[in-house]
């Protein structure tokens, strides 16, 4: 449902689903993306970033969390020690 929402241009209600699929099944990495995109469709940025920066707490294994989290310019847990100082 959340996906038709935001297909048919309901972000807020989207994101408000999805909060509530988040709270329910916490360690779901894929419904936590899902969150930060429609958060990010209703303009709450900080939201998002905050979501999405706990994802990476939770699983800093997974790809698909990293590479959200890089794209959003979110320090990588292991970026301190690069050599290159690069992020």
């Amino acid at each position: 449902m959340a996906a038709l929402r935001l297909e048919r241009g309901d972000a807020p209600g989207a994101a408000s689903e999805l909060q509530a699929l988040v709270d329910w099944s916490p360690r779901d990495s894929q419904m936590r993306l899902r969150l930060v995109d429609a958060l990010l469709a209703t303009g709450a940025v900080k939201q998002a970033r905050a979501v999405l920066a706990e994802t990476l707490r939770l699983f800093p294994g997974n790809g698909a969390v990293r590479q959200a989290a890089r794209i959003a310019g979110l320090s990588l847990p292991l970026d301190e020690f690069r050599l290159d100082g690069g992020r």
